[in-house]
This record gives C-alpha cells, sequence and structure tokens, in this order.
C-alpha cells in the first residue's frame, strides 16, 4: 500500500509539473507567455508564433489584453496582458475562420490554445520586530538592478511611457519605413544591454527585444518593443470625389459585434473585410490623411459605416443623395429622434407632423426610405403615400364622392350629346331622301 501510494503521488507531481509549462502548441500556431508569475495588476506578454496567415483571437480571464484580436501573417506577434489583482491569468488564443498556411489552404486544426501565469503576492514583513543578527555565518544574497534608465526610439515615441519596471511597450512608425534606431541604458553601470542599435523593420508587427545582464549572476531581465509600421493598401475605392485605401489588417480598430474576419475580392485581389449573418460586408479604409474609418461595401459601392438603433431595429445612417434632397410635398432637415439628430425629411402637411422620413440601410444592406412616427415610436418602410389620419380619409372619402356625382353628370351629358347627334344624321338623312 505504501508502495502503491508513493507512485501514485509522484505521478501527481508528474501531472501537476507538466501543468505548470506555460508554453503550449496547437497544430496551427504556439504560443508562450514572457514571465510564469506576474505581480498584482503587473503586465507580461504572449507571443503567438506560426506560419499561418489568419485573424485569431485573444480572450483573457482575470483581466484583459491590449488587443482582443491580432492578424498573423507567417510571422510572430505579440500582445500585452495585464493581470488582476489575485489568482490566475488566463490567456486563450483563438482562430478566427480562414486560417489558412502558407500555400493558402485552409489549416484542418483550428482549436484554441492556453497559457496561464500566476498572479504572486509580495511577500509582507513585520517592522515592529527587527531582525536579530544571526550567529551562522551565513553569506548575505547579492541582489542586482537589471533595470533600464532609459529606452530611446528615434523618430518615435514609446507607449507607455518609459518606466524601468514596466517591460512592455509600443511603437508605433510611418509606412515606407524599413529599419529603425533604439537606444538605451542600464541603472547599474555594470549592466550590460543587448538588442540596441539598428534593425530591420516590415510591414504590420515587429517584435524588438531589449536584454539586460550583470556579470555576476546568470539571471536577465527582457524588454519588448512592438514596433508597428504603418500598413500600405494596395487596392483603392472611389468614395465620392477621393480614393480610399483597402488597410490590410484591423490594426487600430475596434471591436465590432456581430461581424467575423472574411476575405473579399475586390480588382482580382483578396483583401480583408468583416461579415455579419446577413451579409453585409465591411472594409478597414484608409484616407490619404491617414485616418481609418470601416465602411460598408454594397455592388461595388462604399457608403460609411454610421450605425445607429431606430425603435429597436439597428440601421447604418447614409448621406442623402442630391436628387433626393428635393422631393414634392416634403421639406429636407433635421430629425431628432431620442436626442440623436438625422438627415431627413418632414411633411409639408401640418396635419403629418408626428411622421418624418429617414433615408436608411438595414443589417442586410438593402437602401430604402423608412418612415418613423413619433407619438409610438414606430418605424416602417415608406411605401410612397403620405401617412394618412381619419381626418385626411373622410376628406379623401368626401372628394371621392363628389367626383363620382360629377362623373355621373359627365356621363349624362355625354349620352344626351351623342343621342341628339344620331337623331340629327338621321333627321337629315331622311330630308335629303324626300328630295
Amino acid at each position: 500500500m505504501k508502495l502503491l501510494r508513493k507512485i501514485t503521488l509522484f505521478s501527481i507531481g508528474i501531472i501537476f509539473c507538466f501543468g505548470l509549462v506555460i508554453s503550449v502548441k496547437a497544430a496551427a500556431f504556439s504560443m508562450s507567455a514572457s514571465t510564469k508569475t506576474v505581480s498584482p495588476n503587473g503586465t507580461f506578454v504572449v507571443t503567438l508564433s506560426g506560419n499561418v496567415t489568419g485573424n485569431i483571437f485573444i480572450n483573457v480571464e482575470n483581466e484583459r489584453a491590449s488587443e482582443s484580436q491580432i492578424w498573423i501573417e507567417n510571422n510572430s506577434v505579440s500582445v500585452t496582458i495585464t493581470a488582476g489583482s489575485s489568482g490566475n491569468v488566463k490567456v486563450t488564443a483563438i482562430p478566427g475562420e480562414g486560417l489558412s498556411d502558407p500555400q493558402g489552404n485552409a489549416v484542418p486544426d483550428t482549436s484554441g490554445t492556453t497559457v496561464s501565469v500566476t498572479i504572486q503576492q509580495p511577500t509582507s514583513s513585520n517592522p515592529s520586530r527587527p531582525s536579530t543578527p544571526s550567529s551562522s555565518n551565513t553569506t548575505p544574497v547579492k541582489t542586482f538592478n537589471l533595470n533600464l534608465s532609459a529606452i530611446q526610439v528615434e523618430g518615435a515615441s514609446l507607449t507607455p511611457d518609459f518606466s524601468g519596471d514596466t517591460v512592455d511597450y509600443s511603437v508605433e512608425l510611418p509606412k515606407g519605413t524599413t529599419s529603425v534606431t533604439i537606444s538605451a541604458s542600464a541603472a547599474d553601470s555594470e549592466v550590460s544591454v543587448q538588442g540596441i542599435g539598428t534593425h530591420e523593420v516590415h510591414e504590420g508587427n515587429n517584435v524588438i527585444e531589449l536584454t539586460t545582464h550583470h556579470p555576476e549572476t546568470s539571471t536577465t531581465k527582457t524588454y519588448r518593443i512592438q514596433v508597428y509600421v504603418e500598413e500600405e493598401p494596395k487596392v483603392f475605392l472611389k468614395y465620392k470625389d477621393t480614393e480610399l485605401g483597402v488597410y490590410p489588417s484591423f490594426h487600430g480598430s475596434e471591436t465590432l459585434e456581430g461581424f467575423e474576419n472574411t476575405e473579399v475580392t475586390i480588382q482580382d485581389q483578396q483583401v480583408l473585410g468583416k461579415v455579419n449573418e446577413q451579409g453585409l460586408i465591411l472594409l478597414y479604409m484608409v484616407e490619404e490623411s491617414g485616418e481609418k474609418a470601416f465602411y460598408v461595401y454594397k455592388d461595388e459601392v462604399l457608403y460609411k459605416y454610421l450605425p445607429v438603433t431606430i425603435a429597436g431595429r439597428t440601421f447604418i445612417s447614409l448621406e442623402i443623395p442630391d436628387d433626393m434632397k428635393n422631393m414634392t410635398g416634403l421639406i429636407q432637415q433635421k430629425i431628432m429622434i431620442h436626442d440623436v439628430e438625422y438627415d431627413g425629411w418632414v411633411f409639408e402637411d401640418d396635419s403629418f407632423s408626428n411622421y418624418s422620413l429617414l433615408y436608411l440601410m438595414n443589417e442586410k444592406g438593402d437602401i430604402h426610405l423608412y418612415q418613423y412616427e413619433s407619438t409610438e415610436g414606430v418605424i416602417q418602410l415608406y411605401s410612397g403615400a403620405a401617412a394618412l389620419r381619419q381626418e385626411s380619409v373622410d376628406a379623401l372619402r368626401d372628394e371621392m364622392n363628389m367626383m363620382k356625382i360629377a362623373l355621373i353628370a359627365v356621363s349624362v351629358i355625354a349620352v344626351i350629346i351623342l343621342g341628339a347627334g344620331v337623331g340629327f344624321y338621321f333627321y337629315k338623312k331622311k330630308m335629303s331622301g324626300s328630295h
């Protein structure tokens, strides 16, 4: 029994040790953490690597990540994770739909991968009881300051601002940048710094590491700088009087609920886009000034993506075309609905003061005029006819009755005239025959 108990404990110990490994590899890509432990509310980095192309979603239990989704393209991409106050931080990477290998084939293994880092609480000391000198001849343990005192990136600023205790930073560089020069200095003059100098960089994400080391210890400390080089769009589309480029990634974009990443063929090229369940396609576009935003792509035409909720339904607010600004019986003006202004129309007839028209796109991408009734808060497709109240229905009924009476009178007169004409014809024929 004792032997059996020892074997059982030994097996549990082996399983526990394997559970502490912080680098987990899936068939599609691998993920590793920069540390096994992190201080409360501290930060660490997870790095994803693999010869795959596509979108990967980052899910964090017990606090947050710097990015909830990243684009990997046969390289390594790093994400900064901020820990909570206690427990463990569990980071899961889940591949998005369409993950492909270098040959463009779909990756068969789309399972996610997870790493876990322990939040280590600082040890507390009791200042009220001074320690007594030890009677042994134990040599005191040396401590070394492996912190950097400064990091400079030529032509760019670090985010966040530098602090010796912060090890993860990001930098953004303009498009066309092929190299970056990084300098750094150690807080301790005897500490060496590796990684300083000029580094080659490419479009998209680049990770540069600076490592400090003291000659009297094997311990090192690593600082990571995620360098993002502005990407160059290769596909351009016309929008109003200008051209916008389809941005090659979603860097800096907001997270859109209800949309998944997809690929769209434009001008015989594959570009990155987003699509919802109804098939509405969005493209992440960049202006010449560098400003980026999502646009609806429908029938090779762009519409700026401005989602709004009206009467519990989601629409996309559109700019009114010039040929619709002046419509008979309508006045174009701003429409206020729940403290939000929209471009639209009101009816010239004061009887329809509760009604207004809006030019909207629905979640399928269909564009219509919608009629909104303010007292009931109801929105529906506009039929092309003005909304009618009961007074208008009564007036219309009286008008129809008058039209019927007039039509009968005209018919009677027409019959009389026709009869008179026929009688005159036969009378004239009879008179001509008598001669």
